[in-house]
């Protein structure tokens, strides 16, 4: 079995270190990361869920830390797959509560 100092060399060779201490999954690191799927945004809703945010922060007179505003917009921008285009009045609303 290969010490860390050598683990560690590998692995920044790109090999996979759970492949290497158990012999399970995928032998390289590319390999394994070009298995694991994403799923890509969409640009034109990310964008309406910015624009609401910063609507909604703007009309308020407020900032958020940017932890806390990342939250709220990934949170928008989940509500407008489930909702139309014409309710962003609600979500201008909702995002103006939670500012």
């Amino acid at each position: 079995m290969p010490g860390g100092q050598i683990i560690g060399t590998l692995v920044c060779a790109g090999v996979n270190a759970n492949w290497l201490l158990t012999g399970e999954g995928s032998m390289l690191l590319a390999e394994l990361q070009a298995a694991t799927p994403t799923a890509p945004f969409e640009t034109a809703r990310l964008q309406l869920a910015l624009e609401a945010v910063e609507e909604g922060l703007a009309a308020t007179s407020r900032t958020m830390p940017p932890d806390k505003k990342a939250e709220l917009i990934l949170a928008v921008y989940d509500l407008l797959d489930d909702v139309d285009a014409t309710s962003k009045g609600k979500i201008l609303r909702l995002v103006k509560l939670a500012a």
